[in-house]
């Protein structure tokens, strides 16, 4: 074996020498950018005012007389005025059927590619049916109708009547990225009200139906629902969901933001369900939607809240704060 002189030896001691030291710069240089990306992600918990300490959900009481808007409005969100949807059918054209849908059509106007549809339809029922695992005995009435131009104007609605009926709001400038989310997002609605009777509260809901588009919903958004929270919270744009346990914000007309809000508080809740599915499983979940129904006492009306406490030992705000530290990976 060739020996090395003194003056290589050192040469090659100096070498390694500098190249530990520039790793290890390397390493300290990494490691304090993401201690400073974790302090600045704490400070910002700090700022939404989160704190583990327990703050149960407030019942809800209403005067008898309010009871019809009362009840509506938790149990299916606002909705815009909607025609009876015989009439609606009436007034539309039966385009497409297949083993999943049937396809009307109000404007005769809108272009729909029927081989897309019947493909892409068919992929979307799969695809949602399997996030439960849960299925349809009958086949499910899709109407598209035209936007509506307000405020807090609807992309989609499920309408329960003798059969499930979903209305799309699209128009030829509508993307088929979007006709599809909602599409999902709405059989999401469809497969909750069929197979969760109990399930009665708006922020579940609608959490729980655009969890259900998944995949959908993020391509149509093009960003994921965990990213999307960091964003928003990194903007200081988030809902505290402790907060706005009651979705106002997200059917608010008089508020020209109400569908960006209505958009921020899926997202949130959608991630959040995500955390509670992958953290302590479906059966839970399912738990949580066996919710104590309404009722009438001394002449008012009580809606009752999900009890989180009950079924996860802890309040939804506690349950907000582990999450929130999940996502921006600031736990201790």
């Amino acid at each position: 074996m060739r020996s090395i002189s003194k003056r290589q030896f050192l040469i090659l001691v100096i070498f390694i020498s500098v190249a530990l030291m520039l790793l290890l710069d390397i390493n300290l240089s990494t490691s304090s950018q993401r201690n400073s990306v974790l302090v600045k992600n704490a400070e910002l918990l700090v700022s939404i005012n989160l704190t583990p300490t327990p703050h149960p959900l407030p019942e809800q009481r209403y005067n008898t007389s309010s009871l019809v808007t009362t009840l509506w409005r938790q149990l299916f969100g606002k909705k815009n005025g909607i025609t009876d949807p015989s009439v609606i059918i009436h007034n539309s054209y039966k385009m497409l059927e297949n083993d999943f849908f049937e396809l009307y059509i109000e404007d005769e106007k809108l272009i729909i590619d029927p081989q897309w549809w019947q493909q892409e339809s068919k992929k979307v029922f799969e695809y949602v049916s399997q996030k439960l695992d849960v299925s349809l005995d009958e086949k499910v009435v899709v109407v598209i109708v035209k936007p509506i131009k307000e405020n807090c104007s609807p992309r989609g609605t499920t309408l329960h009547e003798l059969e499930p009926i979903i209305l799309l709001y699209a128009d030829n400038t509508t993307s088929k990225e979007q006709i599809l989310a909602v599409l999902a997002h709405e059989l999401g609605h469809v497969f909750i009200n069929k197979h969760y009777k109990n399930l009665s509260d708006v922020a579940l809901i609608e959490g729980m139906a655009t969890w259900m588009s998944g995949d959908y919903w993020e391509e149509w958004k093009g960003i994921d629902f965990d990213s999307s929270v960091k964003e928003l919270v990194s903007q200081k744009a988030y809902f505290s969901l402790f907060q706005n346990f009651e979705m106002e914000k997200a059917f608010d007309e008089k508020n020209p933001a109400c569908i960006a809000n209505r958009d921020t508080l899926l997202t949130e809740f959608t991630s959040f369900l995500d955390y509670l599915i992958n953290e302590y499983g479906l059966d839970k979940l399912f738990l949580l939607f066996e919710m104590r129904q309404p009722e009438t006492v001394n002449n008012q009306r009580i809606v009752y809240q999900p009890n989180y406490r009950e079924v996860y030992g802890l309040e939804l705000n506690q349950l907000e704060y582990n999450w929130l530290n999940h996502i921006l990976g600031t736990n201790k």
